[in-house]
């Protein structure tokens, strides 16, 4: 739906036939939406090939995304890197 704009400019479809285009397209996501976890799934990507733990193959999505939030160097510690070079000073001065 990005190129409408481009339609829009070359006079290739009229305002009210982008409407149009725009409710068929949002009815045939609402068709697909329910299926759409078997059409990924039918490409055949792995779940690490995906870099996300959304449409894991186990389910156990919860778990998977605490894992990794832990595993992110900015979660090591409760102060974030550099507050105390920079945002302490600051707020001493205030």
């Amino acid at each position: 739906m990005e190129e409408m704009p481009t339609f829009l400019v070359i006079d290739f479809f009229s305002s009210s036939d982008m409407d149009s285009l725009r409710e068929v397209f949002r009815e045939a996501l609402l068709a697909l939406r329910k299926d759409a976890l078997a059409i990924v799934d039918g490409f055949g990507y792995r779940d690490d090939e995906l870099c996300s733990v959304l449409g894991s193959y186990d389910g156990d999505v919860y778990n998977k995304l605490i894992a990794i939030v832990r595993k992110n160097p900015l979660n090591k510690s409760n102060t974030l890197p550099g507050y105390f070079e920079y945002i302490k000073p600051l707020r001493a001065k205030i």
